[in-house]
């Protein structure tokens, strides 16, 4: 006897082809709102932003605009898991591994290596390291070619955790050790000096990193303004460069017991000869030097 089957749970394929098809057309309609958002500002950026996951709660773009407008470091973090998550919904649970050492070539791993990057930064401000690490190590082994970047923040974590060991093999690997950027020469200037103090081999490291960007001790002082936001660009060896590294590396220094102080004693002449703004040098110095000092400069 033939059984009766009741009604099924099966969806038709006609039908989940066209839910497929709705959700593509859903995201790429958000993606438009988050161009016109990156064009906006205030309420009416927010709202298209809103809007745009109202119609796709898997648009990355949006979650990740929306951390970066957020006015706290908690509700950066928590938008920016929501970010990863959507990114791993649109590109399946086996992501990682469909794509390991292609990610970025690939552009459709774009916003997710966006998203992960933003998780680590604020997971750092967040004192949350461990995890920013995990974070910054997992993109370097999914882009080897790491055009985004992390190499930069995964050396200032790895200084402030104390792993020295591996930032040694980060900054003498044979991929960065002629990184043309001043970033990673004056943190391992840094290393030397809280490794060796005011050893040859660190003051030597130091100078090098100068005549990669002579700009950074000038930012460093904290004697002049400094842009509420790091520069969209910069070149090598110019004052955006100096103020992107200041504005990230800023507390590496100045939590390193007599690391400006060190500093200025090292480059003093070399900035006298080399930076035009003679009072600005001047000034620069003697923050530096006593910056941390019980005694105020005069």
């Amino acid at each position: 006897m033939t059984k009766r089957i009741g009604k099924s749970n099966v969806i038709p394929m006609s039908k989940r082809k066209a839910e497929i098809g709705s959700a593509a057309s859903n995201l790429s309609a958000a993606q438009e709102l988050v161009y016109r958002a990156m064009e906006s500002k205030g309420k009416q950026r927010a709202n298209f932003l809103r809007t745009a996951l109202e119609l796709s709660s898997d648009c990355v773009a949006a979650y990740c605009l929306l951390a970066e407008d957020s006015k706290s470091i908690e509700e950066g973090v928590k938008l920016f898991r929501q970010a990863v998550s959507a990114g791993q919904r649109v590109l399946g649970e086996d992501w990682e591994t469909k794509y390991k050492g292609v990610c970025w070539m690939a552009h459709e791993t774009r916003p997710i290596m966006r998203a992960m990057c933003g998780l680590a930064q604020q997971l750092q401000l967040d004192d949350q390291l461990q995890e920013a690490l995990e974070l910054y190590r997992k993109l370097m082994m999914l882009n080897p070619n790491d055009n985004q970047g992390i190499r930069y923040f995964l050396a200032d974590g790895l200084y402030e955790a104390g792993c020295d060991e591996e930032l040694e093999g980060l900054l003498n690997s044979k991929q960065w050790k002629d990184d043309p950027s001043a970033s990673l020469k004056y943190t391992a200037a840094l290393l030397l000096f809280r490794k060796t103090g005011s050893s040859k081999a660190a003051e030597e490291a130091l100078k090098i990193a100068f005549k990669a960007n002579r700009y950074v001790p000038i930012y460093l002082s904290d004697e002049f303004e400094m842009p509420k936001n790091p520069p969209d660009y910069y070149g090598f060896g110019d004052e955006s460069e100096a103020i992107t590294y200041v504005m990230q590396t800023s507390y590496l220094w100045h939590d390193t017991d007599g690391a400006t102080k060190w500093m200025a004693e090292s480059l003093a002449d070399d900035m006298r000869k080399s930076l035009e703004d003679k009072e600005a040098v001047e000034i620069a110095l003697k923050a530096l030097k006593y910056e941390w000092d019980d005694v105020e400069p005069a």
